[in-house]
């Protein structure tokens, strides 16, 4: 079992890890770091995750039971609440450490369980600091340790591209003291990626042009999705139909917009919901889709956003392969599919993937 380093002559404690975001614990359980998460978030489904980790945050978004418009409503107001409250309390901007708040006065959508972070008693913990959507801010968790009594390591996650997933699993590696392992497993995950890639363009026709796809990372209102999105296009021989923002991160978009777009293929992926969920969404939305080229031609799907999109871990892979599926379908490229079905890794995208029509 991996274990924490101390200083001087005491004994190394066992690596205790609490993962702050899904795509977090998701990592630690493809790096064989399952047995050593004693904490999670309320959104963590990883199955090779002890019953007995505790689950450290409060969910106040309520997603299942809210439709998109409202949740979206909630995260704007939250995130308002938020940039005004940071900037009149913290004294560097830069140190998410520096705020003078507690933890109950920083606006969160996912307050942290400060007694149940203190028995879970981390030696290492694993957030983010990209989405505030998405998971407890790095000011929330910071405070939270600070007023907790808590001294573990704490691993900022920012990934804005694949490159950045795989280095994240390489630099959860090391803190966990695998770094060998590490290595070995995202190598393996660069090699299915270049794999994919290259199993697309030779099998695709080769006087096809490049499809232009739009993946949604939500519906009410629409964005587009940005941040490692279109390294996946890219990947499979396809490009966006709209680009992100100059950043790199997801934006809104309107419908005027993509009917303009015009996209060959457009796939609902919207960020923490299934398939299930987003065919519904998608449906709430129809008189929309029913505008464009994509939906008339048959180019119109639904995915498993939750799992395979919104979250920046090795499960990216299989997003990529859900994406191809997409844009090259058993009617249009037979060959690029059967080629794809072949694949050691291809097996789950096939049911996360679902053709609509409006």
């Amino acid at each position: 079992m991996p274990e924490s380093s101390t200083a001087g002559n005491e004994m190394p404690r066992p690596l205790r890890i609490v993962s702050l975001i899904p795509s977090a614990t998701d990592i630690c359980v493809h790096l064989g770091l399952g047995d050593n998460v004693v904490g999670i978030t309320h959104c963590c489904d990883a199955g090779d995750v002890p019953s007995s980790a505790l689950v450290v945050t409060e969910d106040q978004v309520h997603a299942s039971s809210n439709s998109q418009g409202d949740i979206h409503a909630k995260v704007v107001e939250n995130g308002q609440k938020a940039v005004e409250t940071m900037e009149t309390n913290t004294r560097d901007a830069s140190d998410p450490a520096a705020c003078s708040l507690t933890t109950e006065e920083i606006p969160t959508l996912y307050p942290i369980n400060k007694e149940l972070l203190k028995k879970a008693d981390p030696t290492l913990i694993v957030t983010q600091d990209l989405c505030h959507v998405c998971a407890p801010s790095s000011a929330t968790v910071f405070r939270a340790l600070k007023e907790a009594g808590i001294d573990a390591r704490v691993v900022l996650l920012t990934p804005m591209n694949l490159g950045d997933v795989v280095e994240n699993m390489q630099q959860v590696a090391d803190a966990a003291g695998i770094s060998r392992r590490g290595k070995e497993l995202c190598d393996e995950l660069r090699a299915n990626l270049r794999l994919l890639g290259d199993t697309v363009r030779k099998h695709r026709k080769p006087e096809q042009a490049n499809k232009k796809v739009l993946v949604m990372e939500w519906v009410d209102p629409p964005f587009c999705g940005g941040h490692w999105i279109p390294d996946m296009a890219r990947l499979i021989g396809t490009e966006l139909a709209i680009d992100p923002n100059p950043d790199g991160r997801s934006r809104r978009v309107t419908w005027d917009e993509i009917e303009r777009a015009d996209p060959d293929v457009v796939l609902v992926a919207c960020c923490g919901f299934d398939l299930e969920r987003n065919l519904d969404d998608a449906s709430s939305s129809g008189k929309h889709f029913g505008r464009l080229r994509s939906n008339r031609e048959g180019n119109l799907y639904a995915a498993n956003g939750d799992q395979y999109f919104a979250r920046p871990s090795p499960k990216l892979l299989t997003g990529a392969v859900v994406m191809a599926l997409g844009a090259y379908n058993e009617r249009d490229e037979p060959d690029v599919v059967r080629a794809i079905r072949d694949l050691p890794f291809s097996s789950r995208a096939f049911d996360s993937i679902e053709a609509m029509e409006f």
